[in-house]
């Protein structure tokens, strides 16, 4: 310690007598200063002044308590509010009075704040866990608590507005749920519809797939019917026709026209079977339609040359009306055009007992165009109209299903097979076109076919001034017609059995006379296949033709197909009738009978002479069936071919390896042990036979049964019942070498 009186500090004070002198003062103000603006620092010298000694201590010691008591204060706040350390407490030892109130005031203070902290923080915790029901409790007791700690009440407004948002939340979500448990019970419908849905696909696959297996089970029936139905009219056909032809002349005329009528009945049965079959491919979708130019005037006639006859019989007015605006070139299947019209005049002359027949053709406009047109195109429109017994319109649409008539009791007036109509809508579908009917009971009908005029072209075809019909090859056969007037009834009517034979057996003229004496020039001059004499010309003309052919010097060996076209008197009756019986000559008694007469006749060349090339040639005939047997070896061994027969394949076989003469094999396709095909392809594993012609004849007329005949080896393919012509024709193409 200094000695009294010597300085302590910078100014040291000098005890003068018993007051502070203005040094000591002045370094107590300006230490005070220095704690007033926060600087603890400072300190008051000692001297020897005991006053000022005292003054000193108790200034230094106060500085001292205050410098550890804001370093606490600073300490516990920075714990508290920077460090986040709660739970602190300011130590300011051997304090009392105001210093210990204001420590125990911070410690108080830090306690709360520690307190509202923790609040804070389980409320912060509780809003974090979605609790928003906690609230903070404050108790302001100073300012430093007026801060919290203020932040309270926002952190209690903001609680507030989330329980608000929470509780709207729930309102949400409770309104999600129920939405989420309606598009449950959506999706659950949905996949029980679903559910459906793909079990009524697969329903309806499955019902296509035995819809489809029935159709093929329905071809095969049809098929098979077919065959079956086909081998017995091969033996009746072809032998009537050998019966018919009568080349050893010993059938009485009666017996001949019995062989006709067989002959006629079975082609009739031949057609019907063609119309279940037609139908058959029209349901597969298995009916080609090939599109070809033809004249529109050559269907009229044959329209003309066939039913003028057939009207003119039931004394019906018949017309066949065209528009001038109507194309004159038509552009379509010219065949099926003709089986629909056919069917439909055919109809109304069965069905008309007096009045008028009229097919009408004329270019219309229609708001509803059949499937196969164009929008807004122009259509041709075949009707055929006539005054006959009508239809009721309750039975309108039924007539066009298969095997349906308007009158379908077994006390039916008109007989049929109810067959035509279904397979002329079918057919004009695949033309591209529709019928439609309108008719009214007892006073008519109107059947009217529509086809797209787009198919069809302007242009105009030549005339054909002989009245020939180009067939499908084939030497041309002549029919000659004797009668008053020219391209009257009976010339009309063999125009119109030459048109239907064209296809089948070529090229058929027919010429017209009206006197007996150019007959014979033209009989002396050209080869007829027959002659269709009216008898009723005048006078005695016809029986002195008759009986010129017969007796004559210059006799001429024709058929003569006599029809009178008018009554005859008594007389004349009984003079034809009497010749007729010493000469070949046929009286008819209608011009159906007189139409199938002719048909037969040209049909009757393919039986008279075959190839020469085949004479002499030996054919195996695999076939099961005794009356097919019968006829096709008949008719062979008349055109001089020999004949072996075998039942089945391997009985072919056998009889091939045991007979070296064999030059060509005729094929059944179904046999039993062994079948056409199987037999085929047997006897194409045989070097020696690679070049054997095999020819299949089946009565399985289907879609690809050619195709399976060739794959199998066969080298060409014939359908029954066989045609004469075109087996002679088909075995002398594979036997040319």
């Amino acid at each position: 310690m200094p000695e009294p009186g010597t300085e302590r500090g910078p100014r040291a004070a000098v005890r003068v007598g018993g007051a502070i002198d203005d040094e000591g003062l002045q370094r107590l103000l300006e230490g005070l200063k220095a704690v007033r603006d926060g600087d603890f620092s400072t300190r008051l010298p000692q001297v020897d002044d005991v006053l000022m000694n005292e003054v000193a201590v108790v200034f230094n010691g106060m500085v001292d308590q205050l410098a550890l008591f804001t370093s606490e204060v600073t300490r516990v706040a920075r714990e508290a509010g920077t460090d986040g350390k709660l739970g602190g407490q300011a130590a300011v030892p051997s304090v009392s009075g105001t210093w210990k109130d204001l420590t125990d005031s911070v410690n108080a203070m830090a306690g709360n704040l520690t307190g509202q902290v923790r609040d804070i923080a389980e409320v912060a915790t509780a809003v974090a866990k979605g609790d928003l029901s906690q609230k903070i409790t404050v108790e302001a007791k100073d300012f430093l608590l007026e801060e919290f700690q203020r932040l309270a009440q926002e952190l209690q407004a903001r609680s507030e507005e989330l329980q608000a948002q929470q509780t709207k939340l729930q309102v949400s979500n409770a309104e999600l749920e129920e939405k989420a448990e309606l598009l449950a019970r959506q999706n659950r419908d949905i996949e029980v519809k679903n559910f459906a849905i793909e079990q009524a696909r697969q329903e309806i696959e499955e019902r296509a797939r035995q819809l489809a297996l029935a159709s093929k089970y329905k071809s095969e029936f049809l098929a098979n019917m077919s065959h079956e139905l086909r081998t017995p009219l091969t033996s009746l056909l072809i032998l009537a026709g050998v019966l018919a032809q009568n080349s050893t002349q010993n059938l009485t005329p009666k017996q001949v026209e019995f062989a006709k009528v067989i002959q006629s009945a079975g082609t009739d049965l031949l057609r019907l079977i063609n119309d279940i079959l037609d139908l058959s491919k029209v349901e597969a979708g298995k009916m080609d339609i090939p599109h070809e130019p033809f004249p529109l005037r050559r269907l009229l006639d044959y329209v003309g040359t066939t039913f003028r006859p057939l009207t003119a019989e039931k004394g019906l007015d018949f017309q066949v009306t065209v528009e001038p605006n109507v194309p004159e070139l038509l552009f379509t299947d010219e065949q099926r055009l003709r089986q629909v019209l056919r069917n439909l005049l055919s109809n109304a002359v069965k069905f008309t007992e007096d009045g008028r027949v009229e097919l009408r053709v004329e270019l219309v406009e229609t708001i509803v165009s059949p499937p196969g047109a164009l929008p807004h195109e122009s259509l041709v429109a075949f009707s055929v109209v006539d005054t006959g017994i009508g239809i009721a319109e309750e039975n309108l649409e039924s007539i066009f299903g298969a095997f349906q008539q308007a009158d379908g009791t077994t006390s039916r007036k008109y007989g049929g097979t109810g067959l035509g109509l279904s397979i002329s809508r079918e057919v004009a579908y695949l033309l591209g076109g529709e019928i439609r009917a309108d008719s009214a009971l007892g006073t008519g009908s109107t059947f009217t076919l529509y086809l797209p005029v787009a198919r069809f072209a302007m242009a105009v075809g030549p005339d054909d001034p002989t009245g020939a019909t180009e067939g499908t090859g084939g030497a041309q056969q002549r029919v000659l017609v004797v009668e008053t007037e020219q391209n009257s009834l009976l010339t009309l009517l063999a125009r119109g059995v030459a048109a239907d034979v064209a296809d089948s057996h070529g090229s058929v003229q027919v010429k017209a006379v009206s006197d007996p004496a150019d007959a014979f020039e033209e009989l002396n001059r050209d080869s007829y296949r027959c002659v269709v004499l009216d008898t009723s010309i005048p006078g005695t003309s016809a029986l002195t033709f008759l009986k010129r052919l017969a007796e004559g010097p210059d006799p001429v060996e024709v058929p003569v197909l006599a029809y009178a076209t008018r009554k005859l008197g008594a007389a004349q009756e009984r003079l034809l009738h009497g010749h007729a019986r010493a000469h070949p000559v046929e009286l008819l008694p209608s011009l159906d009978v007189l139409r199938e007469r002719i048909m037969l006749h040209i049909s009757a060349s393919e039986l008279e002479c075959g190839p020469p090339r085949l004479r002499g040639r030996k054919v195996l005939l695999v076939d099961d069936d005794a009356r097919t047997v019968s006829a096709i070896s008949g008719m062979l061994e008349l055109h001089g071919l020999s004949v072996v027969h075998a039942p089945n394949g391997r009985k072919g076989i056998e009889e091939l390896l045991a007979d070296d003469g064999i030059d060509l094999i005729l094929m059944d396709v179904m046999m039993p042990e062994m079948d056409g095909h199987a037999t085929t392809a047997a006897i194409r594993e045989m070097p020696r036979f690679a070049g054997l012609p095999i020819i299949t004849v089946t009565a399985k007329a289907m879609d690809g049964d050619r195709e399976r005949s060739l794959a199998a080896g066969a080298n060409d393919y014939v359908t029954k019942p066989v045609n004469a012509k075109k087996l002679l024709a088909c075995m002398e193409r594979w036997l040319a070498d």
